[in-house]
């Protein structure tokens, strides 16, 4: 198989929206409407909407990562669809993951598989931009800004584990306190790392302008 081919970039855009279209319908299809209007049921169910809310960010800030990786590209490889295949089934898992924190919202377990998908989800999207990147001939380190970039997504990553394992050892003394942490950190580092990232490439922009 040649790795080099180059395929039409429109072609795979079309097609992952397409998947993070479906994937957002199936986040709708794991709540449940109230079959009986009672403080209980209300509760369950605004509960529900909460965590689809959360995934519903989560798919929604990786979308606009995406979108702005293949703007930035135009040269598309074999390998490139198969990252962009991986980066897509770790983001097809969310509604997976999403209904099973809904029915078992006070489970640790569904929680820690919540983001354990969710962390195989930043790093395929590591690998699926360090391929384009190579591919494109964009050096990330070219000056000092892009330099800034690749360090400051570095740190993102390691303080989400950090955390990550941190909350974990709590939620074997405190269950319900960890799992809230659990619940809003995927969304809070997805909405950080998108705004970094606009944040850089508008500072890229910028500089090429002065030059």
């Amino acid at each position: 198989m040649n790795t080099n081919t180059k395929i039409s970039k429109n072609r795979i855009e079309s097609f992952s929206d397409g998947v993070m279209s479906i994937i957002i319908t199936l986040l709708v299809f794991n709540i449940n409407v109230p079959v009986t209007i009672t403080a209980n049921s209300m509760y369950e169910f605004t509960i529900a909407i909460f965590i689809l809310f959360i995934s519903f960010m989560v798919v929604g800030t990786q979308w606009l990562r995406h979108r702005r990786l293949f703007s930035n590209c135009e040269i598309i490889t074999n390998k490139i669809i198969w990252l962009n295949f991986l980066f897509l089934f770790f983001l097809a898992l969310l509604p997976l993951f999403t209904k099973w924190l809904v029915l078992n919202r006070d489970e640790i377990v569904a929680a820690v598989g919540y983001n354990l998908v969710f962390l195989a989800l930043l790093f395929s999207f590591n690998f699926l931009q360090k391929a384009m990147f190579k591919v494109n001939n964009i050096v990330i380190d070219k000056n000092g800004n892009r330099g800034e970039g690749r360090k400051g997504i570095m740190i993102f990553s390691l303080i989400f584990i950090v955390i990550f394992l941190i909350i974990t050892i709590i939620s074997f003394i405190k269950p319900g306190f960890s799992i809230a942490f659990f619940l809003i950190l995927p969304v809070l580092i997805a909405i950080a790392r998108a705004l970094f990232e606009d944040l850089l490439q508008k500072r890229d922009n910028d500089s090429e302008d002065q030059t």
